[in-house]
């Protein structure tokens, strides 16, 4: 049996179109234990908020890590306790250890922290996490490229 656990902000979240079909399939598939590891809410919220996306899971299958008790170890305590083989988050240190496999989502200004399909409180989307500056940024960059470009 292969477990695998995915992060809901910054990766279900912000890849909900791509990674539906995969977490569907996966959920789908014989030897395959899928589980959703957060720290951002709680329990009962971020199952609703993962099932209105088109994410099904089982409460027992979902669980909310304690940061307040083990800080940035809070999911290496789920994914050694439930024997997590696969890990994606965001978060560099969510993915630094004990867990076999553990995959980044690399972090990507292009998006926003919550895709515009993602359906989520309005409070939750004006918070100052899921603001993304990079179109201010690149217009900023290409700017300055152009005004060095004719000093070379």
């Amino acid at each position: 049996m292969v477990k695998i656990a995915f992060d809901i902000g910054g990766v279900l979240s912000k890849y909900p179109d791509l990674l539906r079909p995969i977490y569907l399939a996966l959920q789908n598939a014989p030897d395959v234990d899928v589980y959703v590891l957060t720290d951002r809410m709680e329990h009962s919220k971020s199952l609703s908020l993962l099932r209105d996306n088109g994410f099904p899971c089982e409460a027992e299958r979902l669980l909310c890590a304690d940061y307040t008790q083990y800080g940035e170890k809070c999911k290496a305590v789920l994914l050694r306790d439930l024997a997590i083989d696969i890990m994606i988050d965001d978060y560099p240190a969510y993915v630094s250890s004990d867990c076999p496999l553990r995959l980044l989502v690399m972090p990507d200004t292009t998006r926003p922290y919550l895709a515009e399909s993602w359906g989520e409180e309005a409070t939750q989307k004006k918070s100052g996490n899921r603001v993304t500056l990079a179109p201010m940024i690149a217009n900023k960059c290409q700017v300055e490229l152009r005004s060095q470009e004719g000093y070379a």
